[in-house]
């Protein structure tokens, strides 16, 4: 299964807003991945939301009598929607198609920014920040910097920016970030914040002697903010755990990270962290190019999560101990790699239907 087929799988269980309760079902964007034009309608219509496929409508027949028009063939163009239910007002036997608000375009932007490549844009710009702090990992950065990020990206970037249409749409996002990037770099590095290392391993056990549970992380970076003060940071090209996902101890990886520092798991850093700062940077060329969101708390959470993760490896040391597919339906992963095992919605019967 490809990651697009992963994404279109996960994106037909979507709940994000309140759409979903009326529509059909999901609908999905179509088309060969990276080709050199793409568009994006508004929302599906009647048709689409009955046969499950984007432009197969009266606005379809119309792109269609277009791209003959235009010389372009319907194979040569991925086509999907920025909302990806149908919303419906009931008018007669017919349903009148709604306009989506903005709360429910922000809700399926996750889905559109993922289907248009957002992981592999992460891990491209995730690989062009370590190249970059590991080349200038001291000091204030030089003159050219920007333009020196931005090569970067070019050489990281290049095998995902290919088609003219997704480089016009995602280049000058990296060029906001680079901006930014460069300025907030410089900023911290005048206050005397040091770069202790990127893209580090590090390493934690919990659990009963008996049965130890080795968790293993890697740390975009850790930065020395004061003497043995430091911050580890998190890059986000997409959303950022919410305040209410951190309290409820649903996003670990900062954590369990802050952890590993306190008890010096991390390699190639010497000594153990006395204060850990957590923060997530949103790097996706919005607005002004990237900010900051620091974690507020964490001086309880990070203890809080260490005595839950030992608790649940002790629990499931037993081997006869079953695991719950989805014990908090609240905060089901966005992206979840073992729902083909899981099989949720082939035994759910919270459709009425027989066991």
């Amino acid at each position: 299964m490809t990651s697009w087929e992963k994404l279109r799988d996960e994106a037909a269980r979507c709940t994000r807003c309140d759409l979903y309760r009326r529509a059909t079902q999901t609908v999905f964007g179509e088309g060969r991945t990276g080709v050199s034009i793409t568009l994006v309608g508004e929302q599906p219509g009647d048709q689409e939301d009955k046969q499950g496929h984007p432009f197969v409508g009266p606005a379809g027949r119309i792109l269609d009598r277009a791209l003959v028009e235009a010389g372009i063939d319907r194979d040569d163009v991925y086509v999907t929607n920025a909302v990806k239910h149908f919303k419906w007002t009931e008018r007669g036997k017919r349903r009148i198609h709604q306009r989506p608000n903005g709360t429910e375009i922000r809700a399926c932007g996750f889905w559109l920014e993922a289907e248009l490549g957002a992981a592999d844009r992460g891990s491209a710009l995730h690989d062009a920040l370590d190249e970059f702090l590991k080349a200038y990992p001291s000091g204030l950065l030089p003159p050219d910097a920007i333009d020196r990020f931005e090569g970067l990206g070019e050489k990281h970037l290049e095998a995902l920016l290919t088609a003219p249409a997704e480089r016009a749409f995602w280049w000058p996002r990296f060029q906001r970030l680079a901006r930014w990037f460069v300025a907030t770099e410089n900023a911290r590095r005048a206050a005397g914040t040091k770069l202790l290392a990127s893209e580090t391993n590090g390493a934690i056990t919990v659990g009963p002697p008996g049965r130890p549970l080795r968790i293993d992380a890697r740390a975009d970076r850790i930065d020395e903010i004061e003497p043995g003060g430091w911050e580890i940071i998190d890059y986000k090209t997409g959303r950022v755990p919410s305040p209410k996902e951190l309290d409820g101890l649903f996003a670990p990886q900062l954590l369990l990270e802050a952890a590993m520092a306190e008890q010096g798991g991390f390699e190639g850093i010497k000594g153990k962290a006395r204060a850990v700062h957590l923060s997530y940077w949103q790097a996706n060329g919005l607005g002004s190019g990237g900010e900051v969101k620091e974690i507020k708390g964490s001086e309880q959470l990070v203890p809080a999560m260490l005595a839950l993760v030992a608790k649940m490896a002790e629990h499931f040391a037993n081997p006869a101990t079953p695991y719950a597919a989805l014990p908090w339906p609240e905060f089901i992963p966005h992206f979840n790699d073992y729902a083909h095992l899981e099989r949720v919605a082939e035994w759910s019967t919270a459709g009425g239907g027989e066991e």
